[in-house]
């Protein structure tokens, strides 16, 4: 989707990430003067109904949670057969490009530990993250 482009409502300002289930763009919502994170579902994905009707559900049950650590959603929805969903954008880093989550998620920084450890967090949106897809 080039620069400039409409999903909705919004305007298309750049790619911030791209992945399996689609591409996570910086966008412009005009109506509101605000940047949000617009993450649009792959057309193979947007395509299957079995998937479209887990991303309504999913949709809304991301849109219902309120609590200050999670991503508000602010939209869900179809244009034109494709899947997207718009929420809040935050500027910084990505969290898998925190030598932080590096260092957490290599399996020497896991094992040794007499302690049984876990795997490190990952977020549950829509069958990938909120940031990058």
């Amino acid at each position: 989707m080039a620069e400039g482009s409409r999903v909705g409502r919004y305007r298309v300002d750049a790619v911030i990430a791209r992945g399996g289930m689609g591409i996570v763009y910086r966008a412009t919502d005009p109506a509101l003067e605000r940047s949000v994170a617009l993450k649009v579902i792959a057309p193979e994905l947007a395509r299957d109904e079995e998937f479209r009707a887990r991303f309504v559900r999913e949709s809304r049950l991301a849109a219902a949670l309120d609590h200050p650590n999670v991503i508000p959603v602010y939209e869900a929805g179809d244009e034109d057969g494709a899947l997207f969903i718009a929420m809040r954008f935050v500027e910084g880093r990505d969290l898998r490009d925190s030598s932080t989550w590096r260092a957490a998620s290599t399996p020497s920084a896991r094992s040794g530990s007499s302690r049984r450890s876990r795997a490190p967090w990952t977020p549950p949106t829509l069958g990938g993250s909120c940031t990058a897809t």
